[in-house]
Formats: structure tokens, sequence, C-alpha cells
């Protein structure tokens, strides 16, 4: 029960580690990010509330 309380593995590694080992997610988001910008500017938005959600990881 204690290591349900208190669990000796993280969930994410810290200290800069994602940023350090995430050249293949960087090089990939560099790839695809002038296309997203394109789309996005297609999507109307009115007066409504617009909301974005990224749950990606970083740091």
């Amino acid at each position: 029960m204690d290591q349900i309380k208190n669990p000796t593995v993280a969930s994410m590694e810290g200290d800069g580690y994602y940023n350090r080992n995430s050249a293949m997610q960087a090089a990939g988001i560099a790839r695809i990010l002038p296309i997203w910008e394109k789309v996005a500017g297609t999507v109307p938005v009115g007066d409504e509330t617009l909301v974005i959600a990224d749950s990606g990881s970083s740091q």
C-alpha cells in the first residue's frame, strides 16, 4: 500500500530529459507546422470561446 501512496518511479523524467531526447519529434513538428498553420487559418471562428488543448509532454 505504501508504494501506491509513494511511487518509486516518476511518470516523467525531470531535468530536461524530454527536451534532450526528442529530436525526432521536433523534426516531425518542423515539417508539419506550416501545414497546421495554413489549415488553422481556414477554421471559421465566431464569437464563441475557442479552446485549444495540448496534451503533449514537454518541459
